[in-house]
């Protein structure tokens, strides 16, 4: 493909070298072979979570920003769109934005879709530990399942997590720290049997008194 350009310094010519357009040489993104371009799709799109926003007067529907190579054209989008969707994780403050989001990308889109995680909130006075955890984690994935049958939503077990959000407080209600783990169904049921697994977990202190 040639693409054309014309140079102009505001002023007229009668002469015809300055008024034609003139070609410009060389090769377009899309001209390399496409073993190139998934070699640079692939340093595009690193691994990432993309995180949706709970919903704000100016972004009443909690949507997130799609990396901008996806924007860059048809062919492109088409392209890295699978490669986007297997190295991301996408993840939702609440079950709402994330149904609004795989009801709009559609079925075959969602079945590139690698992971999905949901929050879910509970507040204790004590650390999280035990079968009783997994008990929480089990009953937050059985309601997001239940979520995902009634909007006629398909996805594969190993797809969709939670991500337990737990404030721990003082007897004042002040909040101490906050604690979050994500569970998948292998996780919750290995939980529920006394059995250690290995979460993903992060905690906030917030106050050391």
């Amino acid at each position: 493909m040639v693409v054309h350009t014309t140079e102009s310094d505001n002023t007229t010519s009668n002469d015809p070298d300055t008024t034609k357009d003139k070609p410009t040489s060389g090769k377009t993104f899309l001209d390399l072979p496409p073993e190139l371009r998934n070699d640079i799709y692939a340093l595009a799109l690193p691994p990432q979570t993309l995180a949706f926003p709970t919903p704000t007067p100016a972004n009443k529907h909690g949507r997130a920003k799609a990396p901008s190579l996806l924007l860059a054209s048809k062919q492109i989008h088409a392209e890295a769109l699978a490669m986007f969707y297997s190295k991301t994780t996408f993840h939702f403050p609440d079950s709402n934005i994330m149904l609004r989001f795989l009801r709009k990308i559609g079925a075959k889109k969602r079945k590139l879709v690698k992971e999905v995680i949901v929050d879910t909130k509970e507040t204790s006075p004590t650390p999280l530990a035990g079968p009783s955890l997994g008990q929480q984690a089990h009953d937050a994935l059985t309601a997001l399942e239940r979520r995902l049958k009634d909007n006629g939503i398909r996805l594969p077990i190993k797809v969709y997590k939670v991500r337990m959000m737990h404030e721990y407080v003082r007897a004042n209600g002040e909040v101490r720290w906050v604690e979050s783990l994500v569970f998948g169904r292998a996780e919750t049921q290995e939980m529920m049997f006394g059995q250690l697994v290995s979460v993903r977990r992060e905690v906030v202190e917030l106050d050391r008194d």
